[in-house]
């Protein structure tokens, strides 16, 4: 049997084409899989990972983990040798379904699975691996951002802080020393470290701060230090000082470099 066909058709036809719910966050499968994460950023990384992969198949978590054996291991396998992805991206992936399998006591050979997770060349390497972009890709991207996306671009490239902890990043964790900022990542987490910026990436948090105050938002240390757009016209501040959600500032940055024609 094909492994696409594990799937039964009756329930590829109440999918439909549409993205259906795979996480049950009321399963006890779904309980194991998250809350046996330690930081936030991984518990959102593998959340996404995970998703995609069971929209993928139009199967929930709970089907997924009931099939025999075999037949699981052969969906990743699929999943892995088909995926168009750099070897990082597949090797994240990898340690997802590892994860949702074995702690809910589901045995695969892994080390047969991970042979699949071969590299696939994105038009973006040096030695084999995703490189950086160059300064010169930087400053491209800076051109066509605006305040919010250029602040952005600019703590990840001085910092070297993964994008993921972008989201939860505070104006109380900044730490104003001369003409930089001391930045605590994670805070509160056993995760958690120091870094420093620029003081041209300094400079950039401090005008996007100063328009967001001009705009009648409230600044305090609790502000969340990237925000949704909000509409310079609303008078409510309720509707301004809005956290990212999910993968929402992932979004806004991978546009941005489309926009000035990178990848």
């Amino acid at each position: 049997m094909h492994t696409c066909d594990l799937i039964n058709s009756s329930h590829v036809e109440r999918c439909g084409s549409i993205r259906m719910q795979v996480l049950d966050e009321n399963s006890e499968v779904f309980y194991n899989f998250i809350n046996t994460l330690h930081s936030e950023y991984t518990k959102e990384s593998y959340r996404f990972c995970l998703e995609k992969f069971l929209n993928h198949y139009r199967i929930d978590l709970l089907s997924f983990l009931k099939l025999p054996q075999q037949d699981i291991s052969n969906l990743i396998i699929k999943y892995l040798v088909e995926k168009k992805v750099s070897r990082q991206y597949k090797n994240l992936i990898t340690a997802t379904l590892k994860h949702a399998c074995e702690i809910n006591d589901v045995v695969l050979n892994w080390k047969k699975i991970k042979k699949f997770a071969n590299s696939e060349k994105t038009g973006n390497e040096t030695n084999g691996r995703d490189r950086g972009y160059t300064h010169e890709e930087i400053q491209t991207i800076l051109d066509f951002s605006d305040q919010r996306v250029k602040t952005a671009f600019l703590i990840l490239a001085s910092t070297g802080i993964r994008v993921g902890a972008l989201r939860s990043l505070k104006v109380g964790d900044l730490e104003k020393i001369d003409d930089l900022y001391k930045i605590r990542v994670y805070a509160g987490d056993k995760e958690q470290y120091i870094t420093f910026c620029t003081p041209e990436c300094a400079k950039e948090i401090d005008t996007y701060l100063d328009f967001r105050a001009r705009h009648n938002e409230k600044i305090t240390d609790d502000s969340f230090l990237l925000i949704k757009k909000f509409n310079i016209n609303f008078k409510s501040v309720k509707l301004k000082g809005k956290q990212f959600n999910g993968r929402g500032i992932n979004s806004v940055l991978e546009e941005s470099i489309r926009n000035c024609g990178l990848r």
